[in-house]
């Protein structure tokens, strides 16, 4: 153990950036500072980490979710491809839980407490023609609000994820 406390003394500077002849100082020193550089930067990359901010929030949180999902419905609604699956649904029913679902797909605080989607739209004939055209309505509203392109894409990218449960296919 000396010759690894002396090689440390070789290498380790005292805390006023000093060599030091005290060989179990430095190597406790040395041991010390590496700890809390270690810990450190674990904490530096995960403070990191939790400040790099969501799509949700990026997007704008819970206000900029409701008027997506509002501006939104209104396009699907119009559209007559899409419009017959929501004839008979609870719009403001709809409005919530899609709130909910598009939060926690884009990284919101919002836990989706609805059925799982594979329940929700099994058996009502949602083709991936109908999910495109879906996505279509999403793209232009996000443009719409001012969305950037990247984030957009992402969106999209996330929403993606799920088609083959809306439509009931698989890989």
């Amino acid at each position: 153990m000396p010759d690894y406390a002396e090689s440390m003394s070789d290498r380790c500077l005292d805390g006023f950036g000093t060599r030091s002849s005290q060989a179990g100082t430095i190597s406790a020193h040395c041991l010390t500072i590496q700890i809390r550089v270690t810990v450190h930067n674990v904490c530096y990359i995960e403070s990191m980490s939790a400040l790099e901010s969501s799509l949700y929030e990026r997007l704008g949180g819970a206000a900029m979710i409701d008027s997506l999902i509002e501006a939104f419905y209104i396009r699907v609604l119009a559209d007559p491809k899409l419009a017959p699956f929501f004839h008979d649904t609870p719009m403001e029913r709809l409005h919530t839980m899609q709130s909910q679902f598009f939060s926690m797909a884009l990284g919101g605080p919002v836990e989706y407490t609805g059925r799982s989607l594979s329940q929700v739209h099994h058996g009502r004939g949602i083709t991936k023609i109908h999910f495109a055209h879906f996505v279509e309505h999403l793209i232009e509203t996000l443009r719409d609000i001012g969305v950037n392109e990247a984030d957009t894409d992402a969106v999209i990218e996330h929403i993606n994820t799920f088609a083959n449960e809306i439509t009931g296919t698989s890989y």
